[in-house]
């Protein structure tokens, strides 16, 4: 999901107020019912970086995986969230290898809120 390359109006206003959420200390309960509590933090934080700007030109995001520990998800939870949004075909994930091991994520929100049923066809 790249916002630079103007998707549909109302999936763009969707992920701003996921992102809003955040800030205001709260996962959209839409997630957390269609996803469970840690998948909706993992997808929501990620949606929070890509409005912020932090995604490459490809869409990749990078996080390392102690970055996650900061919002509660540690090693287990972190994996089993993770699994379960690749399953759904939401989430894809490499390794980068820098100044310390990180892993690029690339979210696919339009999948992710039309599954929640916050996203019409």
């Amino acid at each position: 999901m790249n916002l630079r390359q103007a998707p549909k109006m109302d999936l763009v206003v969707l992920m701003y107020d996921i992102a809003k959420a955040l800030e205001n200390g709260y996962i959209d309960p839409r997630l957390v019912r269609r996803y469970g509590r840690d998948s909706a933090t993992l997808a929501s934080y990620l949606i929070e970086a890509i409005v912020a700007g932090e995604e490459d030109e490809e869409g990749w995001v990078r996080r390392r995986i102690e970055d996650w520990r900061d919002v509660g998800l540690y090693r287990h939870r972190q994996l089993k969230a993770r699994a379960h949004l690749k399953d759904l075909g939401i989430l894809e994930e490499k390794t980068s290898v820098g100044r310390g091991v990180q892993l690029l994520y690339k979210l696919n929100v339009e999948r992710l809120l039309r599954l929640a049923g916050m996203l019409n066809e």
